[in-house]
């Protein structure tokens, strides 16, 4: 079920993404486009091993890591500089794409540990990594705001897409009421709730209860 509608929701993001960037727009709103797109089939290729290895062995984890860094930064200089319309959503997608980097060098800290060690030994770490002051638990505890604004912002990207005009307008430039705007909204929490549906798994050291949906 997991595999299932992770793929549904990320393969939605990945087909707007492109749509998105066919239409005429600014730079500013081009580069957020390429980078929410590049995002997409990230998380898109990290659903089945089949293509997530060979994409790390390609393109290493701290590369990564360093593009949605920089994608990061780039989503919070424009907020900063430009106040206008569409400021708190660009907020809104410094924080998710915050949540990507913390989400890469959680699974990097995995990585790491997992590369030529046996069973017994990696099931060894994740019980001693799982404990208080352990890596995993210092993973979950710095991901517990990301994995928050996450939920909440996926629930009020369904709200946007269902009641448009009781919702303020997002940063790509859509008009509210029209079907880019609702394909935009659906695309914006397919995103922000595929995260958080993918993360819990990092979650489980200090939420337990998350391990259910881990799977």
């Amino acid at each position: 079920v997991k595999f299932v509608g992770l793929l549904v929701m990320f393969a939605w993001c990945t087909v707007w993404g492109v749509a998105s960037l066919a239409r005429p727009q600014g730079v500013r709103a081009r580069v957020s486009g390429a980078l929410h797109l590049l995002m997409s089939v990230v998380m898109l290729l990290m659903v089945w091993t089949g293509t997530w290895r060979p994409l790390v062995s390609v393109v290493p984890m701290p590369v990564l890591v360093g593009v949605f860094a920089l994608a990061t930064a780039w989503f919070a200089v424009w907020a900063l500089r430009d106040q206008g319309v569409g400021w708190l959503a660009r907020w809104g997608h410094t924080i998710m794409f915050g949540a990507m980097t913390w989400h890469l060098i959680a699974m990097g800290i995995k990585r790491s540990h997992m590369s030529g060690a046996g069973s017994g030994d990696m099931a060894a770490w994740m019980v001693e990594a799982s404990r208080p002051g352990g890596a995993l638990w210092v993973v979950g505890l710095i991901g517990i705001p990301f994995m928050v604004y996450l939920l909440v912002a996926g629930v009020l990207d369904v709200r946007r897409a269902l009641v448009p005009a009781a919702a303020a307008s997002g940063c790509h430039g859509e008009r509210p009421g029209t079907r880019a705007y609702r394909a935009s909204a659906l695309a914006d929490a397919a995103m922000n709730l595929g995260m958080f549906w993918m993360s819990t798994g990092l979650m489980t050291a200090v939420a337990p209860f998350m391990a259910f949906l881990a799977f």
